[in-house]
């Protein structure tokens, strides 16, 4: 998974971001490890038709995570697996949110 947030993170549309900010994906990387709890994914039949997207939800899976919140197409087609809902920033946004009372 680390491997795979260092790719994306690359990208230029994330590098000029990034240096725009004064931070390196490295950087950034490292403070997610401080961060993040290490679970080994759980093994899946093939579920995403990207094959390196079947080990995020591996992962979520081993960690329990209700949600996994992406902008990759492939792993949004599959919507939900299991307990792990599948969601773009927008829906988990709205489904995060506090809903206002009337």
């Amino acid at each position: 998974m680390l491997a795979e947030l260092t790719d994306v993170l690359g990208r230029p549309k994330f590098t000029r971001r990034l240096a725009a900010r004064g931070v390196s994906v490295d950087e950034l990387v490292d403070s997610f490890v401080e961060a993040a709890i290490v679970v080994t994914p759980r093994s899946t039949v093939r579920i995403v038709s990207d094959p390196d997207d079947d080990v995020v939800i591996g992962t979520a899976l081993a960690a329990r995570a209700e949600m996994i919140v992406t902008g990759d197409r492939a792993l949004l087609e599959v919507a939900r697996y299991a307990e792990v809902k599948v969601a773009t920033v927008a829906a988990a946004m709205r489904a995060l949110a506090p809903h206002e009372s009337s």
